[in-house]
């Protein structure tokens, strides 16, 4: 029941249920039941924004080494956590074990294992990967009969969005709305793609019809990890571009303060680039630059290109204004080169 009105009602009423989920798997002595109990814990733990369970995942990976069944109870939930902390190594290797697992038993694991999996390598700039993880997540849906069309396909509608390819991300999106029961994390992620694309074609105004639906769905859901809120860089600069400065600095305000104080890097850049391009809106092109360079010292640790990318041409357009001519042309050049 906790897993489930994780998709529905929310983070609230699901952790509620998994903590009387772990409380009674404990008292029966099962630790299989117990490991998956801890571990679901953590994973929606770690979306409502509190961070990382740490005791408890800790507690089901050492249930899980004892179980002589071999089953992996707890680690697709170190997995979650891993890839959308940032900890690309460790969800590697835990990614890894994962699959061999499932692959060795036929077991529908190996599906969510490719599915963690291209979005890791999407967000780490490795697109070729990643699209091949995509690829691998639908087809194993296919031959496990589960339906392809809805969650399963979704990172490759954001990495074929991300690559240029609007046509298949269009027609990916857009089956996935349509599908029957489909869950609202779902829904969000299509509508964020649909955002995306239009975002793309400057398009400010019709990006936010769909990246505010994608907003109030997450919200609604009490996901409040910043690492998990993909659609925000796109949401931030959809309300810069379309002169709703004042709506930027109300949403960018929580985000960048919940991503300092989990030290999320990804988020922390995403919301300096925010804030150097509500500067440069109001005239502070010497503040703007300044937070332009604290953004990229955190694309450093962050390691997405893609967003790094923007931030360079954010900056490279800022230096254009401030009539640094041959750092913009450096810095655009830098912008292209990256991708």
């Amino acid at each position: 029941l906790g897993q489930f009105l994780r998709f529905t009602e929310g983070a609230e009423p699901a952790l509620a249920h998994l903590r009387a989920a772990v409380d009674a798997a404990e008292r029966l002595g099962d630790d299989e039941l117990a490991g998956r109990a801890l571990g679901a814990h953590a994973l929606v733990h770690f979306n409502s924004g509190r961070g990382a369970d740490r005791e408890g995942l800790e507690r089901a990976l050492a249930l899980e080494a004892t179980l002589p069944s071999g089953d992996l109870v707890a680690t697709p939930f170190l997995v979650h956590e891993l890839v959308w902390s940032g900890d690309a190594e460790r969800a590697r290797e835990a990614l890894a074990r994962w699959d061999a697992w499932a692959r060795g038993l036929g077991h529908p694991g190996a599906m969510d294992a490719a599915w963690c999996h291209a979005l890791l390598e999407w967000r780490h700039g490795d697109w070729d990967t990643a699209a091949a993880a995509a690829s691998t997540a639908i087809a194993l849906a296919e031959q496990f009969g589960r339906e392809a069309g809805t969650i399963t396909s979704w990172p490759a509608a954001v990495i074929a969005a991300h690559r240029g390819d609007e046509e298949v991300a269009r027609v990916l999106a857009g089956r996935g709305l349509a599908a029957p029961a489909l869950p609202p994390v779902a829904k969000g992620g299509f509508e964020w793609v649909l955002g995306f694309l239009r975002l793309a074609r400057d398009d400010a105004r019709g990006a936010l019809e769909h990246l505010e639906r994608a907003e109030r769905i997450i919200a609604r859901l009490g996901i409040l990890e910043p690492a998990l809120l993909w659609f925000m860089p796109d949401l931030l600069d959809a309300l810069v571009a379309a002169g709703e400065a004042d709506r930027a600095e109300e949403t960018l305000t929580p985000f960048a303060r919940r991503a300092r104080d989990l030290d999320r890097p990804w988020a922390i850049a995403i919301a300096a680039r925010t804030e150097a391009l509500l500067r440069a809106v109001r005239g502070d092109l010497d503040g703007a630059l300044s937070a332009f360079e604290g953004a990229l010292a955190e694309h450093e640790r962050a390691l997405d290109r893609f967003q790094r990318a923007r931030t360079l041409l954010a900056l490279g357009t800022t230096q254009r204004r401030a009539k640094q001519r041959r750092a913009a042309r450096e810095t655009l050049e830098q912008a292209v080169a990256e991708l």
